[in-house]
């Protein structure tokens, strides 16, 4: 059945003279055209953050992130300012500037991101990372996360990585970082 509405697809494609330009053109002018990907996308407007359940064409200029878990929200790149490092104390700032539903935003605890570590989680996470990069949209798969406080003498980061990896690490308080991504929880 699918097939035959492709083959008049084409057919009417090729009786119209339609380029493949022009059928893109269209295509991605349309305000609900949706990519669908293993794990929602955030999207940021100013200091609100939402979730749709895929690649929204119309509001590509607004992504911002991936939902890795529930209320888990994680950049899609690293998030330094002309590649300088950053600390815990600037990416709480930023957690708690943004706000979802009216819920003011923080970091998330070790707790919050234990479940990231389970293979099916990992796997929807690495397969949303390939959807966006399908779309030449930049991300990495890598990085780390400053996560709540726990210690006192310690900053915590959460590693994204391979899974199965040691994927917690305990850093001194004034540590910086050029390959963290901001993370937000609610």
């Amino acid at each position: 059945m699918k097939a035959k509405k492709f083959e008049k697809l084409d057919d009417l494609v090729r009786e119209l003279n339609i380029s493949d330009e022009e059928i893109a053109e269209w295509f991605y002018s349309q305000p609900y055209t949706l990519v669908k990907t293993a794990l929602p996308l955030v999207y940021k407007e100013g200091n609100k953050l939402s979730t749709k359940i895929g690649l929204s064409f119309e509001h590509m200029h607004k992504l911002w992130g991936i939902q890795i878990l529930p209320r888990v929200f994680m950049s899609l790149g690293i998030c330094n300012d002309e590649n300088l490092p950053f600390g815990r104390d600037e990416a709480k700032r930023f957690a708690e500037s943004v706000f979802m539903d009216e819920a003011e935003g923080s970091l998330p605890s070790l707790q919050a991101l234990k479940p990231f570590n389970n293979k099916e989680v990992y796997e929807a996470f690495r397969s949303t990372i390939e959807t966006l990069k399908e779309y030449d949209i930049f991300t990495v798969s890598s990085g780390i996360i400053w996560v709540e406080d726990e210690g006192l003498d310690f900053n915590y980061l959460f590693g994204i990585g391979t899974f199965g990896e040691e994927v917690i690490r305990k850093e001194k308080k004034d540590f910086k970082s050029k390959v963290a991504r901001y993370a937000v929880a609610f």
